[in-house]
């Protein structure tokens, strides 16, 4: 694997997760979360790279990628609650999105256009990524949560803000 567990940066405003995963403390930074992109990107070059090479090397061997995996649910059957829940877990699948597909999805783009990041990327870098796609995806699943568009941050990765524990057994809707 090329990179464990590298979607716990996506919580850039701990400093420990960015810094663990890039070695970049992302609240330093004028705009942390598009820094956190940038980064990002150069780690799925670095990534494809390194299944080039693998490849190269011994075409037999296989790569991965690996998250840190929480899915996330709708709190409820409110179609706020279900949007903002597939809004949630989109953060997410970015991270294996261009490691397996070898692009970036168009949810992605979108969303740094609609925020005006400028992601910078070097000449060929789209080549490499689709050149470079993982074999395998592996992740370490650690629990689920159901999550409330009412009341959230628009993020229920940073900071858990709109994550709900179910304990009641009855039907919410």
């Amino acid at each position: 694997m090329t990179f464990n567990e590298i979607n716990n940066q996506r919580n850039w405003r701990a400093p420990l997760f960015g810094y663990c995963c890039s070695g970049v403390v992302y609240t330093e930074h004028e705009n942390p979360e598009e820094t956190m992109y940038q980064v990002l990107h150069h780690q799925f070059v670095a990534s494809a790279l390194a299944v080039k090479a693998a490849h190269r090397i011994n075409p037999e061997m296989k790569v991965g990628c690996m998250l840190a995996m929480v899915p996330l649910y709708p709190y409820s059957c409110n179609p706020d609650d279900v949007m903002f829940a597939q809004k949630s877990m989109r953060e997410r699948y970015v991270f294996t999105d261009v490691q397996l597909r070898g692009y970036y999805p168009s949810y992605v783009l979108n969303e740094w256009e609609r925020r005006g990041f400028n992601i910078k990327m070097e000449d060929g870098d789209l080549d490499v990524l689709r050149e470079g796609t993982c074999d395998y995806l592996g992740f370490s699943y650690y629990m689920t949560n159901a999550v409330k568009a009412e009341g959230g941050t628009g993020d229920a990765i940073s900071g858990f803000a709109s994550v709900f524990s179910r304990q009641r057994t009855e039907p919410v809707c």
